[in-house]
């Protein structure tokens, strides 16, 4: 078990793979969903904090809110935390160099309090919270007596935590908060399970977290027989980017990762020399295993078993629509982007958006091919290999998903800003 020091160690290493830009627009998400709840429309005093850089950002959301809410921040006191009401005017610099009410805004009470959102470096699944290991704890403001009856919301992945009051009281019930709040209140993205690839990371270990980066390494002409050099030794040894290669190996990994600002300054010609090789790993490797894996499959199973010939079938449907994809991309689209790169040079895209990605029809096969294995496989077969073709298949349902996690939010807007940025220069001539 880790200590805490080592926890909060590894929770600070994830915050540093965010941008300013993804905490706000996270920020934005969480406290919209805030905003809908029958019990935030209900208080009238809330209980705040003026964010650290690290934490999720509060301090739009304080300036909307005292207009229409008594908002109270914290400050700190010697040892103590004591509660004052946001004044924009009276804001003074406290310990921790965190912003803080001065001692002429008006002071309140924890019992005055309405909702409170408390911020942490972790909460774990049962709402254990994980304090920066400095200053006053939160008990202190909240007092001993009602801190044992507060009730946390079931989410593991947020970095801040709503309370409520029940009506009639002036304490903190034991009753659990509205089961609206599990999905209101998120975090910076950044569940403990996730691994987070940095230049110190040893690809030996990540190796062991997850075998199946071994497709992205071969991408980079990276083999087995890493010994335990980290990820900026064996860049330097091959001439790699190493910005480039750990974002494709977080995007790998993590599918919610997506730090946008780092992925839109990678040139266009970058991004599609990635996936050309990607290409050509489902065409000259992936593709072809299964195709073994099925054959041997179909040899050491019964010859009348018309489930097995049903779901060989689907597969080369796939395979054919992957191939015409592929075919396309290098004939078509990637020699467009590239040409107009080199004509106009690289551009930036203004946003990207990270919830909307387009339907892909061979994303969607595949899935659906695994699902003829799970739930449609009948009659006499060789168990292993059907759980050998299964694996293959899943691996190469994980790489298409990354795949177009890539192709349809970064290289798809960047191909438009280039469209735009060429029609712009066109109407300008």
């Amino acid at each position: 078990m880790e200590s805490k020091s080592e926890l909060r160690k590894h929770i600070r290493q994830l915050k540093t793979m965010l941008t300013p830009a993804e905490k706000q627009r996270q920020a934005n998400s969480v406290f919209r969903d805030i905003e809908r709840l029958k019990q935030f429309k209900a208080a009238k005093v809330v209980l705040l904090y003026h964010s650290l850089p690290d934490e999720l950002p509060t301090h739009s959301v304080i300036e909307q809110w005292c207009h229409t809410k008594t908002v109270l921040l914290p400050r700190v006191d010697g040892e103590h935390l004591r509660l004052f009401r946001y004044t924009p005017t009276l804001m003074v610099q406290g310990s921790y160099n965190i912003s803080e009410p001065s001692m002429s805004c008006q002071e309140y009470s924890i019992s005055d309090v309405d909702l409170a959102i408390i911020p942490a470096m972790a909460f774990d699944s049962k709402g254990h919270r994980l304090g920066r290991g400095k200053g006053p704890p939160i008990g202190w403001v909240v007092g001993e007596e009602n801190w044992s009856r507060l009730q946390f919301a079931n989410c593991q992945k947020c970095s801040c935590r709503c309370f409520r009051r029940e009506h009639g009281h002036r304490d903190y019930r034991q009753k659990p908060v509205h089961c609206q709040l599990l999905t209101a209140i998120k975090q910076f993205q950044l569940p403990y399970t996730m691994t987070i690839v940095n230049y110190e990371s040893k690809l030996c270990d990540l190796l062991s977290f997850d075998p199946a980066i071994i497709t992205v390494l071969n991408r980079f002409d990276i083999q087995l027989g890493v010994s335990d050099k980290t990820v900026t030794k064996v860049c330097e040894e091959k001439g790699i980017d190493k910005a480039f290669f750990t974002t494709m190996l977080n995007t790998f990994i993590n599918k919610d990762y997506f730090p946008q600002e780092i992925l839109s300054t990678f040139s266009a010609a970058k991004i599609i020399d990635y996936l050309t090789k990607t290409n050509n790993y489902y065409q000259y490797y992936q593709i072809p295993n299964i195709e073994r894996h099925f054959a041997y499959l179909l040899s050491k199973s019964d010859a009348n078993n018309s489930s097995l010939a049903i779901i060989q079938k689907f597969f080369f449907e796939v395979k054919q629509e992957l191939q015409l994809r592929i075919h396309d991309d290098c004939t078509t689209w990637f020699p467009q982007i590239i040409n107009l790169e080199q004509a106009i040079g690289h551009v930036t895209i203004a946003h990207i958006d990270a919830n909307i990605c387009q339907e892909d029809s061979i994303e969607a096969k595949v899935s659906d091919l695994m699902n003829m294995f799970i739930m449609h496989l009948s009659g006499t077969y060789d168990v292993n290999l059907a759980h050998a073709v299964l694996t293959a298949i899943y691996a190469l349902k994980k790489d298409i998903s990354q795949n177009n996690r890539i192709r349809e939010r970064i290289l798809r807007p960047l191909h438009e800003a280039l469209l735009s940025t060429q029609s712009e220069a066109n109407h300008g001539l």
